[in-house]
């Protein structure tokens, strides 16, 4: 075998290496256009909050940074315990038996950190939108509303 066809064929062989490696990379959703979001607790309150942030005008934005601001002790306090109630809950259900009792309290935790973290956040939504025109709450409550539905339309049929 001559030295061109060898190398012809060891360059082939690596092409074939590299689009087996790639292909896999796709398949394993590594290389997904959209990927799917990994989303914590404070994410999604960001993101809600961003989403009503691009309808308000400037003066609004900054009394609702102001607001957000004055809160931020209190706020992040509350996205800790949030965490710490995630983490008991994700290292139970880890465990080789799972104790039903300290996950249902766990759970409960859960539950009322990610209630007492919402709560502000209302709170705040609410002073800053009630006093917003009439043609700015549609846009808001539109996106919203949208942003609902379309959480709706990802979630699994029953049964």
């Amino acid at each position: 075998m001559s030295k061109g066809r060898l190398f012809f064929y060891a360059l082939f062989v690596l092409s074939l290496a590299v689009n087996v490696f790639i292909m896999g990379w796709f398949v394993g959703g590594r290389g997904m256009v959209h990927p799917v979001p990994q989303a914590r607790s404070l994410d999604r309150v960001e993101f809600s909050v961003r989403r009503l942030a691009r309808h308000l005008d400037p003066e609004a934005r900054r009394e609702l940074r102001a607001k957000l601001r004055s809160e931020r002790v209190v706020l992040k306090d509350r996205i800790r315990l949030r965490r710490e109630a995630e983490k008991d809950v994700h290292d139970l259900l880890l465990q080789p038996e799972v104790d039903l009792e300290a996950l249902a309290q766990a759970m409960a935790r859960q539950a009322s950190a990610d209630r007492s973290l919402r709560d502000p956040f209302r709170q705040i939504i609410l002073e800053i939108v009630a006093y917003q025109p009439l043609d700015v709450r549609q846009a808001i409550v539109a996106d919203l509303f949208r942003a609902h539905e379309a959480r709706q339309d990802r979630r699994p049929p029953a049964g």
